[in-house]
Order: structure tokens, then C-alpha cells, then sequence
């Protein structure tokens, strides 16, 4: 009983001579639980049934009940163990357990690495909501805009995604988007230059493999895609493959599996996809017009990869690591290429700055906690981060590659957040613009965000 074996039973028996001790194993022999969810009592009996039938080891048992208690949706878990009937070692769990309460989750935040042409200052506001139709569906809502120092709007950027849970394994996702980009940092004409894009996305994911610490999963999906161009509102031919009615439809498929998972000190999240091309989303002049460009959305096709390593160094310092990278076999539409920028991590750069059919990119950061005390911390990041980018066309191949280092000042106070810190690019003599007139451009990057 001192181990953990509470209902097991030692027997001293006095025959056959010289005797000997039975040991009758007590188990588990019926499970109960209960819940206002029904979903989740569901869901938690599926994962608590292989106690049925098993010893009844207390220390195990917590175990069990300590997985349950990190599913998400799970409140407060309360229960008894009694015997079953006049058996001592028969044992009945019964457990009641209530649903955490799901709120709505968000950030907002203004930072100055926006777009070029549409301004240097970023304000984004995210908001979640998971359980919102029913459990372990979720809710994202997107929403960004960027303007410049006049201050003049530049874009628009709204996006909705719902997962709806097909079953425990199963889940589909479906997300909409659509952006407005005006040229606010040009002059005379082409100031009135803008672009809208329309995009929607139908994905089905499945896990493959959960255990305590690691998680995969694979994915499949289909996207499609409108490109507009405007000149004081009027159609103009800017959009590449457009032709002369300035619009373009198109869309690809994209597949791949997901890992994350953690060991001690290391956590990692990663995927590897593939993008093909779909020809059909195209009209026939359209078809026409990217052939002269030597895209074949038929023939467009990419592998590529992405992976994140946080490494807990010790209490007070991490190390982020960060790689990402395509491989185009063919030459692709602008909605399947590869951009580098603020938007997959090199901080000190605009959100995308340069893009190909194909490229690499790599960023480090070494998160040093210098100050703590009660809700307030202060850290001192080092960063440096470099990408390239790499397009065949006519057998002409067009290269480029861009990086950025500095350091930031990080201090927390609650919900909120605010990054200062140095930053300066490099290999960025083919990519001279009026970024480099901004407060970026002369080394200085600030980010606000506020936490609910």
C-alpha cells in the first residue's frame, strides 16, 4: 500500500506445508466520468478507457489524470475511488470534470518594418477563439494595415480562417483573404497605382502520430487567387500574366507533413510541403500571357521546408534558430514563390523586400533575460539573420540575397511589450529603395504590442 498498490491484497496461506503468501492484484474494474460537455466526456473516456482492467497504482493513475488535465477544454477534475460491490480489490473511478472557460485571445501591435510603397508603419490586430461552434473548433481573425509618416493609408490587409474537427484525427480549415495596396510612397502618377488580391483556401489535416511530448500531422489543400490592378480605380495591365484587362486568376495545391515536439530543453516545430500548379483556375489569354513569361501553371512545381528550434540554455538564456527554403522545379506564378523579408523573421528589413521561384533563409537570436521581478522583464537580443533568392527565366537566372543584424532592448510589463533596439542590413546594395529613408532604414526598429 505504501507504493501505490491500495486495493491489493497479501494472503497468507497455511497449506501445503510450509506455507506461502498469494498476492491478489486490485484493479480498476469500472470507470465513470461525467461532464456538462458531452464532447469532452467523450473524449476523456476514450483516453482514460485503458485503465479499465489495469492495477491500480496511485502514482500511475495521477499520471494519467495529469494528461487529462492539460487537454485542452479541461477545468477543474474532480472524483472518488470506491470499491465495486464487497470486493476489496475491485475499484470504481469516478471522476466529474468541468470545462475551462475559452475566452476571446488577441494582441495589437504598431511596429515600423511595413511594406514598400505602402508605408513604413504597420498597426496588426489578431484575435482567436477556440470552442466557438463547437469543442476544439478555433476562430482566427487577421487584420493589418500599413501607412506611411504623412500619415496616408498604403494597405488593408483582412484574413478569416475556421477549423472545423472532422473527427478526433481529422479537421478542416478554411480561411479567406483580401488586400488593398495603394502606392502612397510614390508621386505624381503612379501614386494613384493600386492592387487588390482575393484569396481562398480549403485544407484537410490529419494527426499521424501524438504522444506526450511530439506531434505530426499531414495536410493537403487547395488555393486559389485574383490579382487586380488599378490606376486612379480604373484596370490597368500591371499584373504579371494579367494581360491587357489587368487581372489574373490562379491557384495551386499544396501537401506536406508537420513535427513539433520537445526533449528537456529543446523544442522544435517544422514542416516540409510541395506546391503544384493548376492550369484550370486560368483563362485561356491568361494561359497565353504567362507562357510568354515561361510559366506553365501546369508544369510549376516546389519542395520546400521550414524549422524552428528554441533551445533553453539555461534559465535566463535561449537560443532561437530559424531555416526556411524552397526549391522551384520549374518557373512559378508570383502566388507560389518564395519572399524574404520582416514577415519570416529578419527583423531590420520590410515585410517582404525581395522574392523568387526559389530560396533559402536563416536567422539566430540569443534571448538574454537580464531583469526580472513579479510581471516585468527585461531582455537584451542579439540577432542576425541572411536569405537569397533565385528565379531561371529564358534560361537567364536572377539571383540576389539580403541580410540583416542588430540588437533590441525587449521589456514586459503585463499584457504589454515593447522592442528598441539597432538594426543595420547587409548584402543590400541591389535593393536600394526609400525603405532606407525610413526610421528603419537609419538603424532604428520599434515594436508596441498589447496582450489580451
Amino acid at each position: 500500500m505504501r507504493d501505490g498498490y491500495v486495493n491489493s491484497r497479501v494472503f497468507t496461506l497455511a497449506t501445503p506445508s510450509p506455507g506461502a503468501l498469494e498476492v491478489v492484484e486490485g484493479r480498476i474494474a469500472e470507470l465513470r466520468i461525467k461532464s456538462p460537455d458531452l464532447g469532452l466526456q467523450k473524449e476523456i473516456k476514450k483516453r482514460l478507457n485503458s485503465l479499465i482492467g489495469s492495477v491500480l497504482h496511485l502514482p500511475s493513475l495521477e499520471k494519467a489524470l495529469v494528461n487529462v488535465r492539460s487537454m485542452p477544454g479541461v477545468g477543474q477534475i474532480t472524483g472518488n475511488l470506491g470499491r465495486l460491490g464487497s470486493d476489496a480489490t475491485q475499484a470504481k473511478l469516478s471522476l466529474t470534470v468541468d470545462p475551462a472557460p475559452t475566452p476571446w485571445l488577441g494582441e495589437v501591435s504598431i511596429r515600423n518594418d511595413g511594406n514598400i510603397g505602402t508605408g513604413e508603419w504597420r498597426s496588426i490586430a489578431t484575435v482567436m477563439k477556440n470552442n466557438l461552434v463547437k469543442r476544439n473548433d478555433n476562430f482566427l481573425a487577421y487584420f493589418e494595415m500599413n501607412s506611411d509618416s504623412d500619415p496616408e493609408l498604403g494597405a488593408t490587409i483582412t484574413s478569416t480562417s475556421y477549423t472545423w474537427p472532422l473527427s478526433d484525427n481529422w479537421r478542416l480549415i478554411g480561411s479567406f483573404g483580401h488586400s488593398r495596396r495603394q502606392l502612397v510612397e510614390a508621386s505624381d502618377d503612379a501614386h494613384e497605382i493600386s492592387f487588390r488580391q482575393l484569396q481562398a483556401m480549403g485544407q484537410v489535416e490529419t494527426t499521424l502520430y501524438r504522444s506526450t511530448n511530439q506531434l505530426w500531422s499531414a495536410f493537403a489543400g487547395i488555393s486559389g487567387n485574383r490579382n487586380d490592378s488599378y490606376l486612379a480605380g480604373d484596370s490597368i495591365p500591371l499584373v504579371l500574366g494579367g494581360g491587357p484587362d489587368g487581372w489574373l486568376r490562379s491557384g495551386y495545391l499544396r501537401g506536406g507533413i508537420n513535427f513539433s515536439g520537445s526533449i528537456k530543453d529543446l523544442a522544435w516545430n517544422s514542416n516540409i510541403y510541395g506546391l503544384q500548379g493548376i492550369a484550370g483556375f486560368s483563362t485561356e489569354s491568361q494561359l497565353k500571357e504567362l507562357a510568354w513569361f515561361g510559366i506553365n501553371p501546369g508544369e510549376a512545381r516546389a519542395i520546400g521546408g521550414l524549422a524552428n528550434l528554441h533551445w533553453s540554455l539555461s534559465p535566463n538564456v535561449m537560443l532561437k534558430l530559424r531555416g526556411a527554403g524552397q526549391w522551384a522545379f520549374n518557373h512559378l506564378p508570383s502566388d507560389m514563390g518564395f519572399s524574404i523579408g520582416s514577415d519570416v523573421g529578419l527583423r531590420g528589413l520590410p515585410g517582404s523586400l525581395i522574392s523568387g521561384d526559389s530560396g533559402w533563409v536563416g536567422v539566430s537570436e540569443l534571448i538574454m533575460t537580464a531583469w526580472r521581478k513579479d510581471d516585468q522583464a527585461l531582455q537584451i537580443v542579439p540577432f542576425i539573420g541572411m536569405g537569397g533568392v533565385r528565379t531561371d527565366f529564358n534560361d537567364i537566372v536572377f539571383e540576389d540575397t539580403i541580410g540583416s543584424g542588430g540588437i533590441l532592448t525587449r521589456y514586459y510589463k503585463g499584457s504589454w511589450m515593447l522592442e528598441l533596439g539597432w538594426v543595420n542590413s547587409f548584402e543590400s546594395a541591389d535593393n536600394q529603395g526609400i525603405w532606407q529613408e525610413w526610421l528603419l532604414g537609419d538603424g532604428l526598429y520599434a515594436h508596441l504590442k498589447y496582450r489580451f
